[in-house]
């Protein structure tokens, strides 16, 4: 997706948790944005079938803008797990974790977890 200057003041955080979504509109607030979450406008949360935590962003931040008509940003994040093979772990995968292990997109895509040898903005180069 070509980048674009940001025009619009309202910023919708592609999240239903209400603490990221704080910690975001703090973070933006000095930049004269306003932010909602998908949550507040109703969204539902779309499925997270990526094979990384940044195409799952990705995939929350396009549903949230094309659903809200308002620019989006997603974050996603995790913590891999050497119990589940490598694939990242969370609280929503704490129930039948057999059944979602064997589903994950992570395992089916063949992809780990990998410690990163240094920071990078999501498109494999550093953040300035």
């Amino acid at each position: 997706m070509p980048a674009r200057k940001l025009t619009e003041k309202r910023l919708v955080v592609a999240s239903h948790n209400p603490g990221k979504v704080r910690e975001i509109g703090e973070l933006l607030a000095s930049r004269g944005l306003t932010v909602v979450s998908a949550g507040e406008l109703g969204l539902p949360e779309p499925e997270e079938t990526g094979d990384s935590f940044v195409a799952n962003a990705e995939l929350k931040a396009l549903a949230a803008a094309r659903a809200s008509g308002l620019p989006a940003l997603a974050d996603d994040s995790g913590f891999c797990l050497a119990a589940l093979g490598g694939d990242p772990g969370s609280i929503r995968r704490a129930g039948p974790v057999r059944t979602r292990i064997s589903a994950s997109p992570w395992r089916r895509s063949g992809r780990r977890c990998r410690r990163p040898a240094r920071a990078t903005d999501g498109r494999g180069s550093s953040p300035p």
